[in-house]
């Protein structure tokens, strides 16, 4: 299993069986086993990123597939997340605390510290 125009190998492709439920994923270095039974001509070949293919067996023992990459997904998915901050009860019991007392500069330590 590779993509189409490069040797570069693809894993996590699904092989499946056409009209089965049946089906297995390639591995690490592109390669796959799937047994059919008669009358079982066809695998259906897919994966993100890629578009679906539908190969034909006839009676070949080994069936080498390139997947050509598809246009309309992302070249590139990022995902960005953001932490929120918890404060612990004692820092807010602190921060309630200096809340009440007039000051214009404090230290982050005395707070945790309650002083």
């Amino acid at each position: 299993m590779t993509v189409e125009g490069s040797s570069t190998k693809l894993a996590d492709v699904l092989i499946s069986i056409n009209g089965t439920s049946f089906g297995t994923y390639s591995d690490a270095n592109g390669q796959y086993r799937v047994k059919l039974s008669p009358g079982e001509q066809q695998l259906v070949v897919s994966a993100i990123g890629y578009l679906p293919r539908e190969v034909h067996v006839d009676d070949q023992q080994v069936i080498n597939i390139s997947l050509q990459l598809d246009p309309l997904t992302l070249p590139e998915l990022k995902v960005t997340g953001y932490i929120v901050p918890q404060y612990s009860r004692r820092m807010k019991k602190a921060l309630r605390k200096r809340q009440r007392q007039p000051t214009t500069h404090f230290e982050v330590d005395s707070l945790l510290l309650n002083k």
